[in-house]
């Protein structure tokens, strides 16, 4: 499980509004790609014995975010966050891919707003899913193995939005956020019958965005 779990991740959007800095009734929109980092602790609760074990994970992300001008100071909204874990390479594990899912809706309170900057603090929180699977070869026998877990994820995050032109149609994001993950019911298993193993993954870290 360890080396699913050692990665970088930032991220990089295209943003679209509908005017000039968020008012309300406005709506924007922004779909990207990027990179980030977060410091993750594991927890066999299968053998209650072992200590839990702390690594650095992180992902390429891939996110499409809503927002909607509610008062000329507060939004709202969602983001849906499709995340592609970097693995560490290893002679016995094969095919690995990790991927994640995250649905979260979101608030934000913007403090400084003019013709072509937009300041605000923004808040997430929703639910968040990981899947692992590999091919493992030992000297007896070569079988595939999956970790599957889910949980809640949030962030919260200071974001500064620059708009271009004089129709504001697309803009430049950038932000500066604490993000983690909770998942208490993750899942080991096999195809060879093995006893599946129960596991505990938590994660926080700091992401910075960069949207165009």
């Amino acid at each position: 499980m360890k080396k699913i779990f050692s990665a970088l991740l930032l991220y990089a959007m295209a943003v679209g509004a509908s005017a000039q800095s968020l008012q309300k009734g406005n709506m924007v929109f922004g779909l990207g790609t990027g990179l980030g980092i977060y410091r993750t602790t594991i927890t066999d609760k299968t053998n209650t014995g072992m200590a839990p074990d702390k690594d650095t994970s992180g992902a390429f992300i891939f996110p499409l975010t809503f927002e909607y001008g509610v008062l000329n100071w507060l939004g709202a909204g969602a983001r849906i966050g499709y995340h592609n874990y970097i693995e560490g390479k290893d002679s016995t594990n094969t095919n690995q891919k990790a991927r994640g899912m995250d649905l979260m809706g979101c608030v934000n309170l913007h403090f400084l707003r003019s013709k072509h900057v937009d300041m605000f603090v923004s808040s997430e929180f929703g639910y968040s899913s990981f899947k692992y699977t590999v091919t493992v070869t030992n000297t007896t026998t070569t079988y595939g193995a999956m970790a599957i877990a889910s949980g809640t994820g949030y962030s919260f995050g200071l974001n500064t939005r620059f708009y271009f032109g004089k129709s504001a149609a697309f803009g430049l994001h950038l932000r500066f956020a604490l993000e983690g993950f909770n998942y208490q019911n993750g899942e080991i298993s096999d195809d060879i019958g093995s006893p599946a193993t129960q596991f505990r993954l938590k994660g926080n870290g700091i992401g910075l965005q960069y949207k165009i």
